[in-house]
């Protein structure tokens, strides 16, 4: 289905929430919430954009694929699960939360709203009964869902083949009679949290800013120095959060700068105050957007 096709199911998706027909409005307002979110996960899954996602939720698997096939033929017998622990959580760190998920929450959510302005449709929502604020809180949720199932079956299919070499039967202890299970789901946590943490901040300055390179950039920067900067710095950042839900502890950098975690459920609740804000800016500065398509 083109994006063409979809966008033609905006306005009939959210005229259906019409407030004249009595509906309460707290009731009407998350139908039209659901309604944007469900619309924005088609665009974004079936996009030729998501080409681009796809590959990139890809390479993780790739690279543990290719090291399962190099393990199987030349040093079959000889990677255990301890081996691989120490290894997967630095692979996931370093590949998966801080190029996959960043770069991905990046091209997902910064253009969220802007690929609307490129395409000449954000008008089609604006004509809508839909309060601004619900509209930024559908597109935001419907780019959480798409990109988060991505990253859950990427990450999913890595662990997976990161054990595997170590044989099915060590695999299969380690993950139902030891603390894999655990490991597993923490990741998984730690992946869908970065998604939604990351996508907060991309989305929102996405509505300031055209070019969104810039701000990607200044971000990534920004979080790459965390482990170097002072321990009231690092709380300005998401990996700082993120770094309290790491089932396996990373060693630091040696001239990094110490500073003890939140707990997870101090990181979670924390995350989700921050998305919260970030969210109801996103909502404030789109109650102020005006559509003006010759500028572009």
């Amino acid at each position: 289905m083109t994006d063409t096709a979809l966008d033609s199911q905006a306005p009939d998706s959210l005229a259906s929430q019409d407030p004249s027909r009595g509906v309460p409005p707290v009731k009407m307002r998350l139908r039209q919430g659901l309604a944007v979110t469900r619309i924005q996960v088609r665009r974004t899954l079936r996009s030729r954009r998501a080409i681009g996602l796809y590959l990139l939720a890809l390479l993780p698997v790739g690279i543990m694929a290719l090291q399962f096939v190099i393990v199987s033929v030349f040093a079959q017998g000889q990677l255990t699960v301890g081996n691989v622990t120490g290894r997967f959580a630095a692979f996931f760190n370093l590949l998966i939360l801080a190029m996959v998920v960043f770069f991905g929450s990046a091209a997902v959510f910064s253009n969220a709203v802007r690929r609307e302005v490129l395409e000449r449709t954000l008008h089609f929502y604006f004509l809508m009964p839909v309060h601004r604020g619900v509209l930024m809180a559908g597109l935001y949720l419907g780019g959480f869902v798409a990109m988060g199932s991505v990253i859950a079956v990427s990450t999913l299919a890595s662990f997976v083949l990161a054990y595997l070499p170590a044989g099915t039967g060590a695999f299969a202890q380690f993950l139902f009679q030891g603390p894999g299970l655990g490991h597993l789901l923490r990741y998984l946590l730690l992946a869908l949290v970065g998604v939604a943490g990351y996508g907060a901040v991309f989305f929102t300055l996405g509505l300031f800013f055209r070019r969104p390179a810039l701000p990607v950039i200044g971000v990534f920067g920004w979080e790459v120095l965390v482990p170097f900067l002072p321990p009231l710095l690092k709380k300005i950042s998401i990996a700082y959060y993120l770094g309290a839900l790491t089932p396996v502890p990373i060693t630091q950098e040696a001239f990094a700068v110490l500073a003890e975690y939140p707990s997870p459920w101090a990181a979670v609740l924390g995350l989700l105050v921050v998305i919260a804000a970030l969210l109801a800016i996103a909502g404030w500065k789109a109650s102020r957007l005006e559509i003006l398509y010759g500028e572009d």
